[in-house]
């Protein structure tokens, strides 16, 4: 049997973590004779141990602060994301009917350049978010095979529309 308990030092008085072994000591017919104990100070260790379970209840602690901070910023900036965004989509639909074909496409054209800088900025988000349930271990990977050619098609497709650029970019390979 083992097992850890605390005692006074008997010089300095100070409580002292001991780990006992007892042991029974039994006779050729097994009858119990003895019973042998042996001590040790293991003060040093319980204190370690004791500081590593104090760090960890921080660390989770911590975690669980980042995970809400997380959380709510993520909420937080949504909120306004989808007012800039809606209000982006009606500035777009009253520039249509604007008369001037010059001025109609210097405002669409920057109405596009908001939109896209907000489906970036969402695409950030979630992408912080994904890595948050990734840490929390929230995320479950299945593995399944891939079109490559098709995969940096619409990788290459989506990066060339992110950028506005005029023409697609294609992959040869």
């Amino acid at each position: 049997v083992r097992y850890t308990v605390t005692h006074p030092h008997k010089q300095t008085k100070m409580m002292v973590y001991l780990e006992v072994y007892r042991k029974p000591l039994k006779d050729e017919q097994g009858k119990l004779y003895a019973i042998m104990t042996v001590t040790r100070d293991v003060t040093e260790r319980e204190q370690i141990l004791e500081r590593l379970i104090e760090s960890y209840e921080k660390e989770k602690e911590l975690n669980t602060l980042k995970s809400r901070f997380i959380s709510m910023t993520s909420h937080e900036l949504r909120t306004p994301m989808s007012t800039i965004s809606s209000s982006n989509e009606l500035l777009g639909f009253y520039l249509e009917e604007i008369p001037d074909p010059v001025l109609r496409e210097k405002g669409l054209m920057h109405v596009k350049r908001i939109g896209v800088q907000v489906n970036r900025l969402s695409g950030v988000i979630n992408d912080v978010m994904i890595l948050e349930k990734n840490a929390e271990g929230k995320i479950k990977v299945v593995l399944k095979p891939l079109e490559l050619v098709a995969f940096f098609e619409r990788f290459a497709r989506d990066f060339s529309n992110e950028f506005l650029t005029e023409k697609p970019l294609r992959v040869l390979l």
